[in-house]
């Protein structure tokens, strides 16, 4: 049986009474910036990722962490400038991290193939490399966005993309892993600079 998408014109309004404690409990889980609204749906989320199994396996020893990741995929459906892409992007499961904030990750996203309008699929190195790296980083702040249930608003136009400042700071206040920013950002914006 289908799920039935019920759309309405505007959505009802609930309160969810808390005590303090739980309300400090729950902001813990937060970032700066994050409604309680988005803090609660984000730990859903999260609660729901737990139930799916993931291939990614930490180990500890001692004081040392490993991580073997798992491999996820996405397709991202992007316009720029009535120009349409759609992107299949391979990353590492590090859906246990947002409960483990400590843990130093890196996504290592990847864009498989990526398909232009209506064309067919082609291999993203067909791209001249500054339209490969705009769609990379625009690739990484939504799969960002949606593992960490955080809106990046200090990436608004196309120039902010490609940014080492803003991807910095990205990172820095959302006190996302430095390890990912030196690989999955900082690395490949080396290249615009």
């Amino acid at each position: 049986m289908k799920t039935t998408l019920k759309i309405t014109s505007t959505e009802k309004i609930t309160t969810i009474r808390l005590s303090e404690s739980a309300k400090r409990e729950l902001e813990s889980f937060g970032h700066a910036g994050q409604t309680h609204e988005e803090i609660l749906l984000g730990v859903l989320r999260q609660l729901k990722n737990l139930k799916l199994p993931s291939k990614t396996n930490v180990t500890a020893t001692g004081e040392a962490i490993g991580i073997k990741y798992g491999r996820l995929n996405r397709t991202l459906n992007i316009e720029i400038d009535q120009e349409k892409y759609s992107l299949v992007c391979i990353f590492n499961d590090i859906s246990f991290i947002p409960f483990t904030k400590s843990t130093e990750w890196e996504l290592d996203l990847e864009i498989a193939n990526i398909k232009i309008g209506s064309g067919s699929w082609k291999d993203p190195l067909s791209l001249n490399s500054k339209t490969r790296l705009l769609l990379y980083f625009i690739a990484l702040k939504q799969i960002l966005e949606d593992l960490f249930n955080i809106k990046l608003y200090e990436i608004l136009n196309l120039d902010d993309y490609l940014n080492y400042d803003k991807w910095k700071a990205i990172y820095t206040i959302h006190q996302l892993s430095m390890e990912s920013f030196r690989t999955d950002a900082e690395e490949k914006l080396r290249n615009v600079q």
